[in-house]
């Protein structure tokens, strides 16, 4: 029997292979909209514990987004990855304006002009796990899909042929 050999480059080599494989400058342009990302989002929040929530939900989905498509998409087609980062853009503008529609729900503007806005916004405020779920979720998705949009197209994940290299 063969003993496990030991890892090449210390416990931290698969960090340093899923940055090689999707890029130092995608991989910083990463990190910057994962911070400005959570940032703004949680500008926009008044209540000290909802920004919580917000900023986590950002970071814990800016980084699933980074390693699933630096592990999940290397040495997938340009042209496909292409199509789908286009998707996923689409998908984080969308997101973002449920994100502004969840605040102007919550918020008293609203719920003063209309009396169906009202009785939502007392039905979410009423129970605070389920809006700092909400928001959490929100978040977590949102800059889930704006990484991974980024992260594709990243150069380096393409295929390694003869010719590309």
């Amino acid at each position: 029997m063969s003993q496990a050999e030991p890892r090449k480059g210390g416990p931290f080599e698969w960090l340093k292979e899923t940055i090689e494989a999707v890029g130092v400058v995608y991989s910083a342009v990463d990190v910057l909209v994962s911070g400005a990302g959570a940032t703004a989002l949680a500008y926009f929040v008044e209540s000290p514990t909802l920004r919580w929530f917000v900023v986590i939900g950002a970071i814990v989905g800016a980084i699933i987004g980074y390693f699933r498509t630096a592990l999940y998409w290397k040495d997938v087609a340009r042209e496909k990855r292409r199509k789908r980062s286009t998707f996923y853009f689409i998908l984080s503008f969308f997101l973002l304006l449920v994100f502004i529609g969840t605040l102007a729900l919550i918020g008293t503007g609203l719920a003063q002009t209309f009396e169906v806005v009202a009785s939502i916004r007392e039905l979410i405020i009423a129970e605070a796990a389920v809006l700092n779920g909400l928001f959490l979720v929100e978040c977590l998705v949102l800059l889930f899909c704006l990484v991974t949009a980024i992260t594709l197209l990243s150069p380096n994940l393409d295929r390694k042929t003869s010719t590309n290299k």
